[in-house]
């Protein structure tokens, strides 16, 4: 049962990946529409 651990570590990563991405965009987004410091 080698496959389960590599598995679980591949997906974590791309969630991980995946949170990054979402949250650079909705960065950008708030950016466009004006908000700035912390709440961008």
């Amino acid at each position: 049962m080698r496959a389960l651990p590599v598995r679980v570590d591949a997906v974590l990563v791309q969630a991980l990946i995946a949170a990054a991405l979402s949250f650079a965009h909705l960065h950008d987004l708030a950016l466009a529409a004006g908000q700035d410091g912390w709440k961008a």
